[in-house]
């Protein structure tokens, strides 16, 4: 009776946790009740067919009702919108923080700065806060108007099949770490924030006369910025990944694959972005010259070393992240199968 505890499955995940268990003893007794004795699996298949679409069977069950996304998606979504809510205004209210600390001198400290400081934090983490609710709550209207069900593909017009259901998690399943998946989406948003207001805070600091830091960037601004629409692709797609991984809850092959070709894209564009030439400040070479004495084919040798350490470092943790996960699955897998 696999096929049959797999349609349940397939059912009762849209539901409330709360709702689960009673739905699934309801929902199974009432198969059981329209098969005779030991079924065949294509009366089994009939039987499935007739009570229909897993997703829409569920809201007959789930007595709340929503609007906008409907129950087989709302918890979630809640789940979701808190989470990217909440990191986007507490990394909205470190980086404002850094930006005062380093961007105020002494002379000019007062009320009056903690005022325009308390202004700024709270203005940008509203309107943060609202961007991250609007692009969570478009993102699971999408998913809510066009997401697959299991066993049927409105886009090949293929009509809803039982044996197209997705297997039940098991024991061998791997779960997805929401801790692990949070902090990737804050590593994002912490990147594209400093994109776009803290890219020129990078850099070498000293102090001034006056008490003010001063700063030459690592970066060469302007170029920079022209891989800007690249850093939004890779921004966009971890999004993505969140949001699968926070509906699905454990890893299947489509989603590591996925986080495969995701992590080796990622790998091509930072080894890009640290053989370009001109992305560094011309500036820094100079200062590191004159700061610490080193003669200028010194001062690059030891840049080029940390172009190679980083390059190195990223590929080694972006490949053995994505390639462990990919075995985990398919082990999982073959557990399932034997």
């Amino acid at each position: 009776m696999e096929m049959m505890e797999r349609y349940i499955y397939a059912v009762t995940k849209y539901l409330p946790e709360a709702q689960r268990e009673d739905v699934a003893m309801e929902l199974r007794g009432n198969i059981l009740d329209m098969l005779p004795e030991s079924p065949s699996e294509e009366e089994v298949l009939k039987v499935l067919k007739t009570l229909g679409s897993p997703r829409k069977l569920s809201e007959e069950y789930n007595t709340r009702k929503r609007y906008l996304i409907g129950p087989s998606y709302f918890d979630k979504y809640l789940e979701v919108l808190k989470l990217v809510v909440s990191i986007v205004m507490i990394v909205l209210l470190v980086v404002n923080l850094v930006s005062f600390v380093f961007g105020t001198s002494t002379e000019s400290f007062g009320v009056g700065e903690i005022g325009r400081l308390i202004g700024t934090i709270i203005s940008s983490s509203i309107s943060g806060g609202l961007q991250a609710a609007f692009w969570v709550t478009v993102s699971f209207v999408i998913l809510e108007n066009t997401a697959a069900e299991e066993g049927y593909h409105e886009l090949f017009k293929k009509e809803w099949s039982p044996r197209d259901l997705a297997p039940v998690p098991s024991s061998t399943s791997l779960k997805i770490s929401k801790v692990e998946a949070a902090i990737s989406l804050v590593v994002t948003v912490i990147f594209m924030i400093f994109l776009y207001m803290g890219s020129d805070k990078f850099g070498i600091f000293w102090m001034k006369d006056g008490g003010t830091l001063e700063n030459i960037p690592v970066f060469h601004l302007e170029r920079l910025q022209s891989y800007l629409p690249l850093f939004w692709i890779f921004a966009i797609a971890q999004v993505i990944l969140f949001i699968w991984q926070m509906v699905k809850e454990y890893w299947d092959m489509p989603m590591a694959v996925f986080n495969l070709v995701f992590e080796l894209g990622f790998c091509i564009l930072a080894i890009v972005i640290l053989t370009d030439g001109a992305l560094l400040n011309p500036a820094l070479y100079t200062e590191l010259q004159e700061s610490m004495g080193l003669a200028p084919e010194v001062a690059r040798e030891w840049i080029t070393r940390g172009k190679i350490f980083t390059g190195v470092l990223i590929v080694v943790l972006s490949l053995i992240d994505s390639l462990s996960t990919l075995y985990k699955v398919r082990k999982g897998m073959r557990k399932k199968e034997a």
